[in-house]
């Protein structure tokens, strides 16, 4: 049973999910992501050297691990989706560390934070779209 709360309100049940992870559309949409990498990846890096073309602050070492970070952590959520395989504390150290990185080189928190929240914001915006087709 899912349980959600509104401020001010008694716990209720929710109705589950849709889409468990492991589910055949979950699985399905796992495998759309996973077939869409690529394309993915090249448009997140067109947007972000959009962003990056005014003010380019971060390294290009730097960069390409942060290139490596986001694939790897959209691979886990394709991994995720397909069976329900939580990120292990190992592959969560591993991306953390980016930001261990970026503050031992005294990399601008902004810039930064910018590109993570375009990782956030695209992935979003890729996996609504993948839904969408899927249905």
């Amino acid at each position: 049973m899912y349980l959600c709360r509104r401020i001010g309100s008694p716990m209720k049940a929710a109705p589950p999910p849709a889409s468990l992870p492991g589910s055949p559309p979950a699985v399905s949409l796992g495998l759309a992501l996973g077939e869409r990498l690529p394309s993915y990846l090249q448009r997140m890096e067109e947007r972000i050297s959009l962003v990056d073309r005014a003010n380019p602050v971060l390294p290009a070492a730097f960069r390409e691990r942060e290139r490596y970070t986001r694939q790897f952590a959209v691979m886990l959520i394709g991994r995720w989706l397909i069976t329900g395989e939580m990120v292990s504390e190992e592959e969560a150290r591993w991306i953390s560390e980016q930001g261990r990185v970026a503050a031992a080189a005294g990399l601008p928190i902004i810039a930064v934070a910018k590109h993570y929240l375009m990782w956030r914001d695209i992935t979003i915006e890729l996996l609504a779209e993948l839904a969408a087709e899927l249905q």
